[in-house]
């Protein structure tokens, strides 16, 4: 037979095992949280969009910028057609193509910390037009990046 003072300590013993799964907590990534999950993100500008330049007959130009405004240098330009030519962006964020066959190009660019864009055009562009290109930042690190973990409470459901 139990005793009295045997069935208040299992009773004791299942309250603060209950009490205690209810306040568990566990680590989740950053971008698991509500606060990732619910947020706006700003919109993001146009990737290309056409300027005037010193662009020669038979070629395409023009410069890579960040979505702040700065130029963006070591960008990749892949131009996509009949064959597939590559450039780098130069220091300045300018990149060059020479002798192009008029038609229809993919134009791929690629940067590290950036989001890849690609978009289509039609060569020749009219006389002095250049591209311009915007890259939107990618957070390598801060709020919702995947880098880092939080605590947040388990839910009452959850024992493992």
């Amino acid at each position: 037979m139990v005793s009295e003072s045997g069935v208040r300590a299992l009773v004791l013993v299942v309250s603060l095992a209950a009490v205690g799964g209810c306040t568990r907590y566990e680590w989740v990534p950053d971008y698991e949280t509500s606060y990732c999950r619910n947020r706006e993100l700003p919109p993001t500008p146009a990737a290309f969009t056409r300027m005037t330049g010193e662009a020669a007959q038979g070629a395409l130009g023009g410069i890579v910028e960040s979505d702040r405004g700065e130029r963006v240098p070591g960008a990749q330009i892949r131009l996509v057609g009949s064959d597939t030519l590559t450039r780098e962006t130069g220091l300045d964020g300018s990149f060059q193509f020479d002798s192009l066959l008029g038609g229809a190009y993919a134009v791929r660019v690629a940067r590290i910390g950036f989001a890849r864009v690609q978009d289509t055009i039609v060569l020749p562009l009219p006389r002095g037009e250049q591209l311009r290109v915007v890259l939107t930042a990618i957070p390598l690190d801060g709020p919702c990046s995947g880098f880092a973990e939080v605590q947040v409470k388990k839910p009452w459901w959850k024992f493992w």
